[in-house]
């Protein structure tokens, strides 16, 4: 039964989180809901109704009816789940004053222009990732979008919380997005830590901090915790929300919202049929696209195809652009290597000699596909390489696999070139392989994976083909030509990062 706490109440004749009966499962004392390491007692013996009354009828007087106790072969308490998106995103992440309320009250709470600090932290866009402009004055009532911004926090604002309480809030929330052990330890460190202060006033016992203790058990019963999840419909409220507040009295509202609805779907059909099915799109939704005129090149699809273009003409309009020095004279270098290397033989058993003349085709898009670590079945990820995606500068990152290990690398250009009777996809990429140093404090304690760009004159050349997936990394804005690894922006992610870095996880 995925539904939010809210729901939860009415469905269980609860009386909501400050009375003496809140969760929907269990038994436990409204004021150690904070408390991990505290035990509650599962109600799972018996006539649901009578164990409800026996137990808390010492609490409440009142009488406890529910319209589910008459359904036969159930039993609501135990259908009722954890649900990540309302407990998680839209509740301890998101929701009220919890964490991310914290962090933002913080950022308030310093001197100067702190919040407007976080929001000029200018991000990079990223396929499934909603892109945000400010996160610091903004509310949603998607979840989802809730937890888009719990994902970007700790990056967005690690160099402006630096004082010992606001590091504290920092490692909760990366905590909590990791959902791992830490989260307890840390979360007493930090309310001890706030103790006469203005912050020390939040109260962290609220039963959505307990029913994640719980999301183990509920997965145990009941199978992945997608299967009890609402997120798939969050999206919908959007457009309910919106008729509500413009198109309502506010009186009798249903058939209001269904009447506006109706009428909304009906246009937006008519306009699909005028305009042949082309939708209006906003950033976000182009992300998902692929462009139209994609081609399969072994088992890498490249896209957006740009006019072919010589090698002189390409060294003369990118002659301000030190990664372009030379370019001819070191693809034909990469060439000779390469081409052996993975079992090709060299044209006419010669090496490769290219001439100012000879042309290459650039593209703007590729598409690789790799195996989830999380799930092991195909997934993809979508790669812009381009000076101008709509309307702004786009040049994505990714995870390549060479004879050394693992680097990850920016593209810079991306283009194809044929070889006597064969096409082969490559890249000229910014490798983020220079050594950062000794792993600071901060980068141990908030799971930072830090890496560092090369100078642009290092440019170097790749097979499209030994890409490995694409990676989602954000400038550390404390440290010109720093990045970071977003390793919690998916599950084959995160499992990656833990496996080419196993060091990392014994810092923790």
């Amino acid at each position: 039964m995925p539904s939010t706490y809210s729901s939860l109440t009415r469905v269980h004749s609860l009386r909501g989180s400050v009375s003496g009966n809140y969760l929907p499962l269990f038994t436990l004392q409204h004021t150690v809901l904070s408390f991990f390491d505290f035990s509650s007692f599962l109600l799972d013996t018996g006539d649901p109704r009578q164990q409800i009354t026996l137990t808390f009828s010492q609490v409440v007087s009142s009488r406890f009816q529910s319209a589910f106790w008459n359904v036969a072969n159930s039993d609501p308490h135990h259908a009722a789940s954890f649900e990540r998106l309302h407990l998680n995103h839209s509740g301890l992440g998101l929701g009220g004053d919890h964490l991310i309320g914290q962090v933002k009250a913080r950022l308030e709470n310093l001197e100067g222009r702190a919040a407007a600090k976080v929001d000029q932290h200018n991000f990079p866009r990223w396929r499934n990732l909603n892109h945000f402009q400010s996160v610091t004055n903004i509310s949603f009532n998607d979840g989802s979008k809730h937890e888009d911004i719990a994902k970007m926090m700790v990056y967005a604002s690690h160099d402006v919380l630096t004082d010992k309480a606001g590091f504290l809030l920092l490692q909760c929330l990366r905590s909590y997005l990791e959902v791992d052990l830490y989260f307890d330890r840390l979360m007493k460190e930090y309310q001890n830590t706030c103790v006469d202060t203005p912050f020390g006033e939040k109260n962290w016992n609220f039963p959505k901090m307990h029913l994640q203790q719980h999301a183990f058990d509920d997965i145990v019963r009941k199978g992945a915790s997608r299967n009890f999840g609402a997120k798939i419909d969050e999206s919908m409220h959007a457009a309910t929300r919106a008729a509500y507040l413009r198109q309502t009295n506010f009186k009798n509202v249903t058939p209001q919202i269904l009447r506006s609805l109706h009428r909304t779907l009906a246009a937006k059909y008519i306009r699909d049929q005028l305009d042949g099915r082309e939708t209006f799109s906003d950033d976000d939704d182009l992300e998902q696209q692929a462009p139209s005129d994609i081609e399969a090149v072994g088992n890498v699809v490249v896209g957006s195809r740009k006019t072919p273009t010589s090698f002189a003409d390409l060294e003369n309009v990118m002659k301000a652009d030190a990664a372009f020095t030379r370019f001819r004279l070191r693809f034909a270098e990469f060439l000779n290597i390469f081409l052996p290397a993975f079992g090709y033989t060299l044209p006419q058993g010669k090496r490769v000699a290219l001439q100012p003349t000879q042309e290459i085709i650039p593209f703007q898009f590729l598409k690789v596909f790799f195996q989830s670590l999380e799930t092991w079945i195909e997934d993809t990820d979508y790669l812009r390489c381009s000076p101008s995606f709509h309307n702004s500068e786009r040049y994505d990152a990714a995870l390549v696999k060479t004879i050394d290990g693992h680097i990850f690398v920016r593209l810079v250009y991306v283009f194809t070139y044929k070889i006597e009777d064969k096409t082969h996809p490559f890249a000229l990429v910014q490798a983020l392989d220079v050594e950062t140093g000794a792993r600071t404090v901060k980068d141990k304690a908030l799971g930072l994976y830090r890496v560092r760009e090369r100078q642009r004159k290092d440019c170097e050349f790749i097979s499209a083909h030994s890409i490995v997936r694409g990676a989602f990394i954000v400038p550390d804005f404390s440290r010109r030509g720093d990045y970071l690894v977003v390793d919690i922006i998916d599950a084959d992610m995160f499992l990656r990062l833990r496996g080419l870095y196993p060091t990392h996880i014994s810092e923790l």
